[in-house]
């Protein structure tokens, strides 16, 4: 009795420490929330076994369509192509024509040819560029500028993958120990109903009853705590697919 009594007082002090650490993480949510920080959450009765909702191939297409900063460096290029073509135009030769209208207002005090007559005068203007090296200066900086956009997207799809690969491995392996310690929980449930009928027959092996209560109890929480982690999986995978 004494020691189930210890035990007792044990488990109410985590329960206590436990009521007390859930603080900090409730009021962080609902700062996020932007609501009074000790609003209590409303949780599922059950939070469940999440499934794989998501393909790599779909995944990886995702992100280069969608992917804020895979379109900014696209839009970076784009910007670098269009310099060349600028470039482009402006090596080549060019041919203007203007003309130039000017009102011209009659003297009154002398009698010249054509007095107050308005003049127009017919400009030509022609361009050559004669040194070529500064333009090709200019299209070889820009083409450089696509490329290393490019090794940047490259790098950035690298790390991106290289993420949601680490979040498929994290499902999958809670997946795989949930079932496990669901069957260790059937087993340990199976182990408990032999021992309680022994105990209420010859009231022995009280000790071991205890001890099997417990560790059933701790694949419960783990059993829990691999259910979260599938959650945090997706969850990791889905921050990347952003519209």
């Amino acid at each position: 009795v004494l020691r189930i009594d210890l035990r007792k007082q044990s488990l109410q002090t985590q329960i206590e420490i436990l009521a007390q650490q859930a603080k900090k993480p409730l009021a962080s949510i609902n700062q996020l929330l932007n609501r009074p920080i000790d609003t209590p959450l409303q949780l599922r009765e059950k939070l469940q076994l999440t499934p794989r909702l998501y393909q790599r191939d779909s995944i990886l297409q995702a992100i280069r369509s969608h992917h804020p900063q895979l379109q900014q460096l696209s839009l970076l290029q784009q910007v670098a192509q269009q310099k060349i073509a600028l470039n482009k135009l402006e090596n080549k030769p060019s041919l203007g024509m203007g003309v130039d209208y000017l009102m011209v207002s009659p003297r009154s005090d002398a009698t010249p040819t054509n007095n107050g007559r308005d003049i127009v005068q017919i400009g030509l203007k022609a361009r050559i560029p004669l040194y070529r090296d500064k333009y090709k200066a200019k299209a070889r900086e820009e083409q450089l500028k696509i490329e290393s956009l490019d090794f940047q997207k490259a790098n950035l799809e690298t790390q991106f993958m290289a993420k949601i690969e680490q979040a498929f491995t994290d499902h999958e392996v809670a997946q795989t120990s949930a079932e496990l310690y669901e069957n260790q929980k059937e087993t340990i449930g199976s182990t408990i109903r032999i021992l309680q009928a022994q105990y209420t027959n010859a009231g022995n092996s009280f000790d071991e009853l205890l001890s099997l209560e417990m560790e059933l109890i701790d694949y419960e929480l783990k059993i829990l705590e691999a259910i979260v982690q599938s959650h945090q999986a997706i969850a990791a995978i889905e921050r990347y697919l952003v519209n």
